[in-house]
């Protein structure tokens, strides 16, 4: 925020936020999305075998 051509805002207010951090989270929340996937797949398909027979 500039106010007459003077630096009003310091550098705290400015949020500088790791990207890679960010990356970090998005490949925890992939992993566990495929996982929960994998699982409930699993599951279907014991059920298929187990109930079909």
């Amino acid at each position: 925020m500039l106010l007459e051509n003077d630096i009003v805002a310091g550098t705290e207010t400015i949020p500088n936020q790791d990207f890679r951090n960010n990356k970090k989270v998005y490949k925890v929340y992939a992993l566990v999305a495929v996982s929960m996937v994998v699982l409930i797949a699993i599951t279907l398909i014991i059920e298929f075998i187990v109930f079909n027979n």
